[in-house]
């Protein structure tokens, strides 16, 4: 093996409503926390997060990254799309619109295909599928297999060398991107996790 094919990396999901501590707030659903911490004027939503987090594992976390929807899809836009195996047809009737409504019922086939930005949101944000694919674990598992194929697009197509694209990126993430990386730490990450396979790639769900 190559040293980059010794490098693992592991997608952790946590479920949204789960409970937890959350400091100066008490117990409420783990996904409010980020909500906190940006109330008021305080903007720092990632700290509460990666504290309550780190609170309820026992662990440190150095870094976080926060991307909003928008940025999501333009990202995958930019990049041609993601090519995505749905294991598990399913259809969603109540998938909020922007205007306090729902869109028409989605509908997800089984089997390989390529989805544009718009199409790969709906496929991670769904909750309310049929076919058991409304729970929490069956969301995280879409949204780690989106992961692990914007994470193996980005690699096949070099990024670094494709000027045009990174440009592309680098505005996409300039409007809807925080993170505590810095730019030299950001480009280490990518050179550590470019040749990664996906094997390499472990997922799991708390």
């Amino acid at each position: 093996k190559t040293k980059d094919e010794n490098i693992q990396v592991s997608l952790f999901s946590i479920p949204r409503d789960l409970a937890v501590d959350i400091p100066g707030f008490d117990i409420k659903k783990i996904n409010s926390a980020y909500a906190y911490g940006e109330s008021g004027d305080k903007n720092e939503g990632p700290l509460l997060a990666v504290k309550t987090v780190e609170n309820f594992l026992n662990t440190t976390i150095p870094y976080y990254a926060v991307v909003d929807f928008q940025g999501f899809k333009q990202a995958v836009d930019h990049v041609g799309g993601i090519d995505i195996n749905v294991e598990t047809a399913f259809m969603d009737a109540a998938f909020p619109d922007e205007k306090d409504g729902y869109l028409p019922p989605l509908t997800f086939t089984t089997g390989q295909q390529t989805m544009n930005g718009e199409r790969a949101l709906q496929y991670v944000r769904s909750r309310h599928g049929d076919n058991n694919q409304g729970s929490d674990f069956a969301r995280a598992g879409r949204q780690q297999r989106v992961l692990k194929a914007l994470q193996n697009k980005v690699s096949n197509l070099k990024v670094l060398a494709n000027l045009t694209l990174l440009n592309n990126l680098l505005t996409d993430f300039a409007d809807h991107f925080r993170t505590n990386f810095e730019p030299i730490e950001l480009r280490r990450l990518y050179s550590l996790t470019k040749e990664i396979h996906e094997e390499n790639i472990l997922s799991q769900t708390l």
